[in-house]
């Protein structure tokens, strides 16, 4: 293998090695991802609703309506 070939592996294999961590380390401890718009929030009780016993949180009051409107479409199985 050429040393091109070679830093060619090796930065193909980086980058997917920093992809996967950086797709893992996107909550941060204590938070919660909205169901609607999936990014990762911190609990709060004005953004939050009840569905089925379980307890979502969101990012946004829009968010929080779109949820109360459909449940069933933003809740995983």
């Amino acid at each position: 293998m050429t040393r091109l070939g070679r830093v060619a592996a090796f930065t193909i294999i980086a980058v997917l090695f920093l992809g996967t961590l950086l797709l893992y380390s996107q909550g941060k401890k204590g938070q919660v991802q909205d169901p609607v718009c999936t990014l990762w929030v911190d609990k709060s009780d004005e953004l939050s609703a009840t569905y089925k016993g379980e307890t979502y949180y969101f990012c946004s009051k829009k968010d929080k309506d779109l949820f109360k409107d459909s449940p069933s479409k933003y809740v995983k199985k």
